[in-house]
């Protein structure tokens, strides 16, 4: 009986010393998602959504991912804290967009979770000029009123771009490869 509660003890702690390397696991099932800025944006003409266009993410001077987006919906994009990426928006015909994430965050909070939505506004391109957008339109970064990312406003005012606020459509709960569904809320998204 002893030689079987050590048995079962050296088990418990092993398993607890595995388990404590890996993301938790709740009752349901479910994963918690890792720590990091979940960005959700979408991209418009005209105030209509666009589709097939693409987005760069851009870390170090050079390209970290590709996303292209064939659907209307939004795309969700996991960023690593304490970092600067450089997202570009692309479509052939249109001029393409720059937005700058600054993902650096104080002391005790690398571990959290953030998330930021926005939607971007990609005008056409009359004719090809040979220019290219060199300069972003937007700045994304922590603060620390509100405990989360926002849209700096001193970057914008410095550039002349100040966003304005729409509501984005309620959205059905979709897939998520992190956590299985995922329920979407009415949001106000900053369009910029």
């Amino acid at each position: 009986m002893n030689r079987q509660l050590q048995f079962l003890f050296c088990v418990l702690i092993v398993h607890h010393s595995l388990s404590a390397r890996t993301e938790c696991v709740p009752a349901t099932g479910l994963v918690f998602p890792r720590a990091g800025l979940e960005i959700s944006c979408s991209v418009s003409q005209k105030n209509s959504p666009m589709r097939d266009y693409q987005v760069l993410i851009i870390e170090n001077d050079s390209v970290y991912d590709t996303i292209y987006a064939d659907l209307t919906l939004p795309i969700y994009i996991q960023l690593d804290l304490n970092k600067s990426y450089l997202l570009e928006f692309s479509k052939p015909g249109f001029m393409e967009r720059l937005v700058l994430i600054d993902t650096k965050v104080p002391d005790g909070k690398n571990k959290k979770r953030f998330s930021y939505d926005f939607e971007i506004e990609m005008p056409l391109r009359y004719c090809d000029t040979g220019y290219y957008a060199v300069r972003p339109i937007a700045k994304i970064i922590y603060d620390p009123v509100s405990d989360g990312f926002g849209y700096d406003l001193e970057y914008a005012k410095s550039i002349g771009n100040i966003p304005t606020m729409i509501a984005a459509p309620d959205q059905k709960a979709e897939k998520s490869p992190v956590n299985g569904k995922r329920g979407r809320k009415k949001v106000e998204r900053k369009k910029i």
